[in-house]
Formats: structure tokens, sequence, C-alpha cells
């Protein structure tokens, strides 16, 4: 063979025939049973540690109430143009479907509502909202109404792809101009609903600069990514995203200084969009977990029909249509109002009143009946009956003779500041433990600093028969910066709350405020929850996770080929590096 090609060609045979023993050498040890085993042992490992934390996530009880539609319902069409294959319907039922099949521009009456469906979402999911301000309208005899337009995009994969988004957005416009148009009297403004992607779509109707944002009335999203997109699959994604929030905070603030903008995110409950990345600074978020009447999580679809979230949704537009005007005119008032607040108007104080100081370093907390105002600061519920109000030092209070009121102050218990061997060593042993002694109040100060750790705080009564006394509502209120939850308001002995925080930025410095039953001792301790604190990070980018898992498998192939005694330990520190960057 040598002597038919010459020297160079015997040389590449050589090369070759080396190439090819390297080859099966590096096969051999790939074949070896026991780094077989070891690598299929690590990668099913892997997934397998996701899935079990996932599947344990979720299989916390879902306290939404379905919400149903009675009567006949139905979607009808709307047409925009002939250049497009999405679809806009409005929603009807009953005697007002009825009146839409029959004369669209007559029957079209009412506040203007625009559903926006998510990645792969359907303009049918209007149904929840829909149905439940018909009823509200038709029950109660109200004098206005209100119109359920839903877009339909054909349940795109939207998250996929930037090109979508602004198609969808494109079309949005469109289907505005032709709402308005309808209208045989302009409607004073559109309330836009958002879920998930939908949400991002909405905002992005103001990168066009011929949109008019006075026609927006108010924007919801639920369980959007304002900040960033769960999937960074190319670099015009974040070119996108900075594009939105440019035209929201700087470009056009002074055009939407009339449009509030809330973003609801749904707590641990939603695998698919991080709480963190739905909030920007050109949005007010709030959490379902610390809105009055809800106290609960909600997953990435449920969110849309939570009845009690709903509810509050269908609440909040009927604030609008009773009195436009005064809406535009102060919009954060009635977003703290219905999100930020118990939703009640607030009623001057009657009767026999008292003062109060606050010294520094306590807090004022008063309790009162939902339907009385016994203090001048704004009220949140504790539960469906009663009311709470917490004054922190140094100020000047205005209470009612008879209301239930403590001063706390602020160092009484020792305060919660783990580190992060707490949170490690919080997966086996109490990390914080403090006997309280009959005291109807209490107050905890916290200071947490890892933004991937969740700690759970357990209240337990010790040997009280009395606990579940009406009197004496039991609740413990963890508030910090932009997060706030509820533990669940039962007559349960013991009750757990979660402790984090939402975003690294976020100041650490908080408090849990506790109301339980004086007559009763109880324990407070504090552990570290193991799944949630490994799912945060995975979390925080799905497509940071993809791409460490195909890295990790590339390493470990690439190293059994050309170091198989060194795979195991490549494929282990590119997983530790990825899983470092996630956190």
């Amino acid at each position: 063979m040598a002597w038919i090609f010459g020297f160079s060609g015997a040389k590449k045979v050589e090369e070759i025939e080396a190439f090819e023993s390297n080859k099966l050498g590096a096969l051999g040890a790939f074949r070896k049973p026991w780094l077989l085993l070891l690598r299929l042992v690590l990668i099913f490992g892997f997934l397998g540690t996701i899935v079990f934390f996932v599947a344990k996530n979720r299989s916390d009880k879902n306290e939404c109430w379905m919400t149903y539609m009675w009567g006949r319902i139905g979607l009808v069409r709307v047409p925009v143009g002939d250049d497009s294959s999405y679809s806009l319907f409005i929603y009807g039922e009953n005697l007002q479907l009825q009146r839409l099949e029959k004369d669209l521009r007559t029957a079209l009456q009412g506040v203007p509502i625009v559903f926006v469906p998510g990645n792969g979402g359907s303009g049918y999911q209007v149904r929840s909202l829909g149905s439940v301000l018909y009823n509200k309208t038709f029950v109660n005899g109200l004098p206005h109404s209100f119109d359920m337009f839903s877009l339909d995009f054909n349940e795109e994969l939207s998250g996929l792809s930037v090109d979508y988004l602004k198609a969808q957005s494109s079309f949005l416009g469109q289907a505005v101009k032709r709402i308005y148009s309808l209208y045989l009297t302009p409607p004073t403004g559109i309330i836009f609903l958002g879920h998930s992607m939908g949400g991002v779509v909405v905002r992005s109707l103001l990168l066009d600069p011929s949109f008019d944002p006075s026609v927006m009335a108010a924007v919801i999203t639920l369980a959007t990514p304002h900040k960033e997109s769960p999937l960074l699959l190319s670099s015009d994604v974040r070119e996108y995203w900075d594009a939105i929030e440019k035209v929201w905070s700087r470009k056009r603030r002074n055009e939407v200084q009339h449009v509030p903008v809330v973003s609801l995110s749904a707590g641990f409950k939603d695998d698919l969009i991080y709480e963190a990345a739905t909030k920007s600074p050109s949005v007010r978020h709030f959490s379902t977990t610390s809105l009055d009447r809800l106290w609960l999580e909600a997953d990435h679809l449920c969110i849309v029909w939570c009845n009690q979230l709903v509810r509050l949704i269908s609440r909040f537009a009927i604030s609008f249509a009773e009195a436009p005007g005064r809406f535009r005119r102060s919009p954060g008032a009635a977003v703290e109002r219905f999100f930020g607040g118990d939703g009640f108007k607030s009623t001057t104080l009657e009767g026999a009143t008292k003062s109060y100081g606050i010294p520094e370093g306590s807090a004022f907390v008063a309790l009162y009946d939902k339907n009385e105002s016994f203090v001048t600061e704004p009220a949140r519920m504790l539960n469906e009956k009663w009311r709470i109000s917490t004054v922190f030092g140094s100020s000047e209070v205005k209470i009612r003779e008879n209301a239930v009121h403590d001063i706390i102050p602020t160092s009484g218990l020792q305060p919660f500041n783990p580190s992060i061997f707490d949170t490690l060593s919080g997966l086996f042993r109490p990390v914080y433990s403090a006997q309280v002694k009959r005291r109807r109040m209490v107050y905890l100060p916290v200071n947490l600093t890892d933004p991937t750790a969740v700690f759970k705080l357990i209240l337990k009564y010790d040997r009280c028969s009395f606990f579940n006394d009406s009197k004496y509502p039991t609740r413990m209120i963890f508030d910090i910066g932009s997060a706030r939850r509820y533990s669940r308001s039962t007559s349960l002995k013991s009750q757990t709350l979660k402790l984090y925080k939402i975003d690294k930025n976020d100041d650490g410095f908080g408090h849990v405020l506790i109301v339980a039953n004086p007559k009763c001792n109880y324990r407070i301790t504090v552990t570290t929850d193991m799944s949630r604190s490994f799912m945060r990070p995975f979390q925080k980018h799905i497509s940071n996770t993809m791409a460490l898992f195909v890295a990790y498998c590339i390493a470990s192939y690439s190293c059994y080929i050309c170091f198989p005694s060194w795979a195991t330990v490549g494929g282990a520190l590119v997983l530790l590096s990825g899983i470092q960057s996630l956190v």
C-alpha cells in the first residue's frame, strides 16, 4: 500500500490507522460497565432530581376555585382584515350573546376589555372574566356593562420567537382601531388583560410610534415576564424586552401617566415564570399571595380562571366604569385600593376616638371588624371578618376607643438573620426557635440575604384547646420589600408560612407579624424548605437549565473520547459551574 501511494500516502494511512486505534481504545473505555453505569446514574440522577422537586412543588393543594359559566355562551367573530390569520372575538352569554349575534354595533354599549392570550394560549380563555362581569352587572342591575373582546393567535408558541410577538403586537394594534370604530359613542378607554406573553404583546404596543396611548385605561398582566424572557434563545429577545422597558420608562413615559400597569405573579406554583421576572421599574407588581381575599398561590394556567382573582379584577374594572375621569386623574389610588389594600372605600372616623403617639422602634397594630373604621391608616384584611392596620413609629394615629390594638416593640423577639450555614443546616434541624406565652400580637424582624433560599416558618400551639376561638383569629403575615405572604387562615393547630426574597436586588429587611390567641402559648420555628430552595435557580431561566444539561452531556461525551479517565470529573465541573451561574 505504501509503495503504491508513495511515502506521503503511507504516512497518511498510518495516521488514519492510529486515529482508528485511539478511537477504538476510547470506545473500549466507553464500554467499561462501571463507567457506563456511572454516566447513566449521573444523567438520570440530574433529571430525576429536577422531576422530583417539580412534582413536589406542584403537589401543593390548589386553593383556587374554578370559574363556571351558566347558560348559553359563545364567541362572535369580529372582522379585522383579510391579511392576517389571527382572529378577534367578543364574548357573549345568554341575552347578551343574542344581541351580539343580531347586531354587533348596537349591542356594544359598555366598557371594552381586551384579553390577550400567552404562549400557546387561546382566545377562549376570556370566558372566566367575561362570565363574572356579565353576571355581576346583570344580577346587581348595574348601570354600566362590559364588552369582553379576545384575541386568538392560533395557539402560537410566542415564547420561542420575537417574530411571533411582533406579528401579534401589530394585529393587536389593528384590533384596537377596529374596536373603537364599532362604537357609536367612543368609549372612555380600553382595559387590557394579558396572560403570560400576552402581557408583553400589550406593552409592546408603545413601540409603534403611531399608536395612541390615550385609548388605554389600564393594563393588567397575569404571570407576565416583564423583566426578561424565560427563554433567551437569541440576542434579539433581550433587545426586544429592553426596547419595551425603555419606551415605557423614558421615551413615552409622559403619554402613559394615566395608565396603571399592574403585574400579578402567581407565587411558587408557577413553574414557568420566575417571580422576579414579573417585576420591572415601569409596572406595579403584586403577588397573588398578598392580595386580600386571595392569600393563595396559582399555577401558570389557573391564574387565568382562578375565581378569587377573577372577582378581584372584576371589582377593579367596575371601579373604572363607575368614575373613569377620577380613575384617570389618580390611577395609583385605584391600584392601591384594590391590589395594595382591602378594596373597601375609606371612611372617616366618627364618634369617640383616641390619639396615640407611636414611639420610635415600635409598631402599632389595630384589629377591627371589616365593616367599621377604627384607625386612620390604610387597612388590610386579616381574614373575611377582621381587618388589620399596622403603623410603624414614630407617628401619630387616631383610633376608636373600642378598637383592639397593641403597641409592639420591634425588638420583642430576636431577629431572624440566617447565614449560608444556617440555610444548609436548616435542611436537617430548626435554625430559629422561640417560645411565646399568651401574646395577641408578635413582631419578628427578618433579614434575608440569599435570594435562592426559602424558609418555612411554623407556628404551633402548645397544649391549648382554645386555638380555634373565632374571637381570636390566628394568622402570620410576612412582609419584605415586594414580597408579602399570608399563612392560611384555618382552624388548624399549626400554621406554615414561607419566607423568601423575590429578587436579589430587593432589600432583605422585613418582618413577620403574628396574630394569635392570647389565651394560649405557642412556639415558632424556622427551617429551610429544601424543594423550594433547590428549584428556584432552575426556574430563573428555563433556557439556561436546558443549556446546562446539554453542556453536561457534551462535556461528558467529549471527555470519554479524549480523556476517558477524566470524563466524570469534567461533566461534574460543568454541572457545578452551571448551577453556580444559575444562582
